[in-house]
């Protein structure tokens, strides 16, 4: 009677803790079972970027301008992404505008929900109008390797390193590395860096989810 006592004792202790023993009759072992933390997604295909431009250019004067980025998940981890940009700069005091296009598919990897790898290609466009009737117009594509990663729930760090060459044999390495910090679940905070041989920009804007 006093160790059926002390068993029901023992058993109510538990409970009052939080932990659950299961006994399977009389002299069982106890059995706890542990429920692991649930893991949160965080990363989503579906958003604009809006963000302001400064470029640091090999061959013209320091610009200015506006770039937006589309990024559309079209089921499992297939995405559509595209983005459009505009820079303001000159040469011999001469104004130059540059305008660029790319459009392309993605692929994300999970590797967790808080860590992802994917992949993109598309095509690319470009064109500089130039001082007196000067311009230049330019089609190629890209492919690379990228990851994204929460660093909490509301920080994220990304980056990816493109290779792209164009219709007349260019070609050229590209990284793109920032970080989104959101404010609300459907508006964030946007830094990036946008690196090649010939450039050099810093993009800071803000992320719309949807």
């Amino acid at each position: 009677m006093k160790q059926a006592r002390t068993l029901n004792l023992f058993a109510a202790g538990l409970l009052a803790v939080g932990i659950t023993p299961a006994f399977a009759g009389s002299g069982a072992k106890e059995v706890v079972t542990v429920t692991p933390p649930v893991e949160e997604e965080c990363l989503s295909y579906d958003f604009v970027d809006l963000q302001y431009v400064y470029t640091s250019f090999d061959s013209l004067d320091d610009g200015h301008g506006a770039a937006m980025n589309l990024s559309k998940s079209l089921g499992g981890n297939v995405y559509f992404t595209a983005s459009g940009d505009w820079s303001s700069s000159s040469l011999d005091r001469a104004d130059v505008d540059l305008y660029g296009a790319t459009a392309g598919l993605g692929y994300a990897i999970p590797v967790s929900k808080r860590f992802h790898f994917n992949l993109e290609a598309g095509g690319i466009y470009s064109y500089l109008d130039g001082p007196r009737g000067y311009d230049d117009e330019e089609w190629g594509g890209y492919v690379g390797p990228g990851f994204r990663c929460c660093l909490t729930h509301g920080v994220e760090l990304f980056a990816n390193v493109y290779y792209v060459i164009f219709e007349g044999g260019e070609d050229l390495f590209e990284t793109n590395v920032g970080v989104v910090a959101n404010i609300t679940d459907t508006i964030g905070v946007k830094v990036a860096g946008l690196l090649n041989e010939d450039d050099q920009s810093v993009m800071a804007g803000f992320r719309f989810y949807y």
